[in-house]
């Protein structure tokens, strides 16, 4: 990106591109999870930042923005469906109901006490975190597209469906609640 200067479709196209390929070389050379490939590759180009030009800053946001729209739109659609599908083949019990609340509670308290054990240590840090800004982040906590993805993810190997045909249908209904209550 740094040898493309004020060129908004090379610049967009140069991230379509490192977004397909991270994804790819993760899932297909590495076996490891493409998503989790894609949120690194995120971290990366915000750390620098200074490749992409000024000018064409706004245009890749927007653009970005719209294709984060889409892709949330067709995600959750496709989740709610899945659930349905989940919920009426009874692949779900009443026990789950009662696991899925457990769950919820025991992550938020989980989280909770990772903030406040690593609360000094990010006092030190440029983060400078007030204690109200660490109980927002307590709480924010996995949230949206990337857990459902994962879950989905989860739901679909056929690796896992071997072992047990149940176990992805209640991760995704699992994570599809948490994410509902967060």
């Amino acid at each position: 990106l740094r040898c493309i200067f004020n060129d908004a479709v090379a610049e967009i196209t140069v991230t379509i591109a490192a977004a397909y390929c991270t994804f790819y070389i993760a899932e297909g050379l590495f076996h490891a999870s493409g998503v989790l490939g894609l949120v690194t590759l995120g971290v990366y180009m915000g750390s620098y930042r200074a490749a992409i030009s000024v000018e064409v800053e706004h245009a890749m946001h927007e653009f970005w923005a719209v294709l984060v729209w889409v892709a949330n739109t067709l995600l959750f659609t496709l989740l709610g469906i899945i659930i349905v599908r989940v919920i009426t083949a009874g692949k779900i019990v009443a026990l789950d109901y009662l696991w899925t609340v457990v769950l919820f509670i025991a992550i938020n308290v989980i989280r909770l006490f990772v903030v406040v054990l690593l609360f000094p240590l990010l006092k030190l840090f440029k983060y400078n975190l007030t204690w109200k800004e660490a109980l927002l982040t307590a709480f924010g906590g996995l949230r949206g597209a990337v857990g459902v993805t994962l879950a989905l993810t989860v739901a679909a190997d056929h690796n896992i469906l071997a072992i047990n045909d149940l176990y992805g249908a209640q991760v995704a209904f699992h994570m599809s609640f948490v994410v509902l209550g967060t």
